[in-house]
């Protein structure tokens, strides 16, 4: 089951974010479906404030953190960057995150919420190594760019080859007279771009940005249209569609989280053994509920088959662009071809139909 305190806060309608300003503000801003069609015909800014940020120095950093996650890291220049998973021994995931590289230090980028885990397993494996590991969540706020014009107001920052920099790579910027790190990132299956501001000029930076995006349309987006975004792309959260007991196979992410070249690392035997086998015995499908539902059933909700559970739901949304409640879901590989017919044990059972991911229609 996964950790209550980490699932996502849709849950509750009202519950809040701190926004840029440092102001408690809603989740929302009272209207996802024009926030999600400015995402996907124009350009949505986003108050990332969900994210958290180690900072990582010393000598040994690049060996060390490449012996403690699935993606390579010794190969990582200043401005690259990759998406990882951190296993245990027994190669389960315990949290994920982006990494990106800078001249002197490593940004690791991760769910707020499990900044003082991260932090308490790189302790546990730090012994005579020059590393040093710091929370510097409060000092930078998040502020992301999404949506096909949000291009433009990249290339008028200065990234004008954002469009063809690979995912996790990064570049200073000018903005409100400082250089920010500018990171593209797809963060919501759709053109992205994130802007690490200091947290003194987080509002005065987020002004700025939407007085250049207010010929292309820029309008803010919160949680719910972005959480549409990343449900129809069929990008798993952590907390919600990866848990403690997922393996990094059975989350349909190893081809950009998991390096099988790099050579040895905590919990690689068992990631191994699972590609040469060729064998997996859950993965992440789509979902799509044939009902018109008034509200989204709860998650995690199991699945059955002939009355045997089989799987469970861990995301859902309602899609706009494909007019139905869709969802992410954990199913066994025996009930996870596309077509399959399941059981969602809600109130009342509804019927599903197992998709591909990303769902038809969505790239």
């Amino acid at each position: 089951m996964p950790d209550p305190t980490l699932n996502p806060i849709l849950a509750s309608a009202g519950a809040r974010f701190a926004d840029v300003s440092g102001h408690s503000t809603p989740l929302d801003y009272g209207d996802p479906l024009a926030e999600y069609t400015a995402a996907r015909t124009r350009a949505a800014i986003y108050a990332a404030t969900d994210r958290g940020l180690i900072e990582l120095r010393g000598r040994d950093r690049a060996p060390w953190l490449h012996n403690l996650t699935t993606n390579a890291v010794k190969t990582l220049a200043p401005g690259q960057g990759n998406y990882a998973f951190a296993i245990n021994l027994k190669g389960r995931i315990l949290f994920d995150l982006d990494v990106l590289a800078l001249a002197d230090a490593f940004w690791l980028d991760l769910d707020a919420r499990l900044v003082a885990k991260a932090l308490a397993h790189f302790d546990k494996y730090t012994i005579a190594e020059d590393v040093h590991c710091r929370d510097c969540t409060a000092d930078f706020t998040r502020i992301a760019l999404c949506g096909p014009a949000a291009v433009e107001i990249a290339d008028a920052l200065g990234a004008a080859n954002v469009a063809s920099m690979p995912q996790l790579s990064s570049l200073p910027v000018p903005l409100c007279g400082r250089h920010r790190l500018l990171v593209r990132h797809d963060f919501a299956g759709i053109f992205g771009a994130e802007l690490y501001i200091d947290t003194a000029d987080a509002a005065q930076c987020r002004t700025r940005l939407l007085e250049i995006g207010q010929p292309v349309g820029l309008r803010p987006a919160g949680w719910q249209a972005l959480d549409t975004l990343r449900i129809e792309s069929g990008l798993p959260r952590y907390g919600q569609d990866i848990t403690e007991d997922t393996l990094p196979a059975e989350t349909g992410q190893s081809a950009r989280a998991v390096s099988y070249t790099k050579g040895c690392y905590l919990g690689q035997e068992v990631v191994e053994r699972m590609r040469s086998r060729g064998a997996v015995a859950n993965q992440l499908v789509g979902l799509r509920l044939t009902a018109r539902l008034a509200a989204p059933p709860a998650i995690p909700s199991p699945l059955t088959s002939a009355g045997a559970e089989v799987g469970r739901l861990t995301s859902i949304c309602h899609s706009p662009a494909l007019n139905s409640w869709i969802g992410l879901a954990t199913v066994r590989s025996s009930h996870a071809a596309p077509g399959t017919r399941l059981l969602l044990l809600a109130d009342p059972p509804l019927d599903v139909e197992v998709v591909s991911l990303p769902f038809p229609g969505e790239s």
